[in-house]
């Protein structure tokens, strides 16, 4: 990844620095960023189901909500793009949108 806040989660297939021990004094806090969340969470949740985090939020609520086909159609479409940081914390990603968008957007 480039950055010290991935350090912790590196996916690299060959031994690379990030592998390194590190002594205590030199560690960081681990920053709660895109990197971190996707490895330790999304993936996860995910994978058992072969589908994409929006993809299992999608089949929940069509669950939760008993949705047509048609419905389950219109819920596939987006009515807003976000574009975001991979380095930036999680915390200040979330307030943004909250800011921002509706919350029945997100």
């Amino acid at each position: 990844f480039g950055c010290p806040e991935a350090l912790p989660v590196c996916s690299s297939q060959f031994r690379c620095d990030h592998d390194a021990p590190v002594l205590p004094s030199l560690q960081t806090p681990l920053v709660a960023n895109m990197h971190v969340l996707v490895q330790r969470y999304i993936k996860p949740w995910t994978k058992e189901h072969g589908v994409s985090y929006s993809g299992l939020i999608l089949v929940e609520e069509a669950i939760q909500k008993k949705h047509s086909v048609n419905s389950l159609l219109t819920a596939c479409s987006a009515e807003v793009f976000v574009s975001h940081c991979w380095n930036e914390p999680f915390a200040d990603f979330a307030t943004t949108l909250k800011a921002s968008l509706d919350a029945a957007v997100v």
